[in-house]
């Protein structure tokens, strides 16, 4: 079974540019643009983190089923998105970041 990387990617990037776009053109306040993401983040942490420990406990048990395919799936879509929207998160939080890292040696 392959994966997907540009199929679940170009909605999530094309999500992003509108609500950033319409945060910066103030059609909407940074708060629900930051809401928004914020949800994603949680979404694709809930379906990709259920789905692996989910996985996981079949594994320890041994057991297999019609669904392990499909689960592993979709665990790994998830994950790919969970990918975007976190570098969504640091872009909103770029500042908080930056401080966080230690990157604003020589500023």
């Amino acid at each position: 079974m392959g994966y997907e990387t540009f199929i679940p990617s170009i909605p999530v990037i094309i999500g992003y540019l509108v609500t950033y776009t319409c945060y910066k053109k103030n059609l909407i306040k940074k708060r629900v643009h930051i809401s928004i993401w914020n949800l994603a983040i949680l979404l694709t942490f809930l379906v990709s983190g259920l789905g692996g420990f989910f996985l996981v406990i079949l594994m320890d048990l041994g057991l297999t089923s019609p669904v392990n395919g499909q689960l592993l799936y979709w665990h790994v879509e998830f994950g790919i998105t969970m990918i975007l929207v976190g570098l969504f998160h640091i872009h909103t939080y770029w500042n908080s970041t930056k401080k966080m890292l230690n990157l604003n040696v020589g500023v």
